[in-house]
């Protein structure tokens, strides 16, 4: 499937997703004359390619005059708040794999390891 920029608020999403990924300031002349539909298509499109957080950083570099009035601001924050949200706690879910699996198997347990309690406290865990 080719996806085609023809039309300002493509060029404008793929935009936001070279300077989100580069950290560079996007080139101000392709937001400008962009409607209130544009900039829903512009965050369906971050949604669906699942870039939001991408296209929210480079977003935030744009000059108020440019950016959408309305609910958009307000839901592409949240959207990037959860995002946050699920990442921290995708990193402690890793952590707690990472720690399972240091756990050496008991001598008598052949069906898999079993827990090998220690005097050493773990930092990553909170007493």
């Amino acid at each position: 499937m080719e996806f085609i920029c023809n039309t300002p608020a493509k060029q404008a999403f793929m935009e936001l997703v070279r300077c989100g990924i580069a950290g560079a300031a996007p080139r101000q002349g392709l937001f400008r004359g962009l409607s209130g539909a544009d900039w829903e298509t512009i965050y369906t499109l971050a949604r669906r390619q699942t870039v939001c957080g991408i296209c929210y950083d480079a977003y935030c570099k744009l000059p108020d005059s440019l950016l959408p009035g309305g609910t958009l601001l307000p839901r592409w924050v949240a959207r990037v708040n959860a995002i946050e949200t699920s990442n921290r706690a995708m990193g402690i879910a890793v952590d707690l794999v990472q720690l399972w699996n240091k756990c050496e198997p008991g001598a008598d347990d052949r069906d898999g390891p079993s827990v090998l309690w220690t005097d050493r406290a773990d930092p990553r865990i909170p007493e």
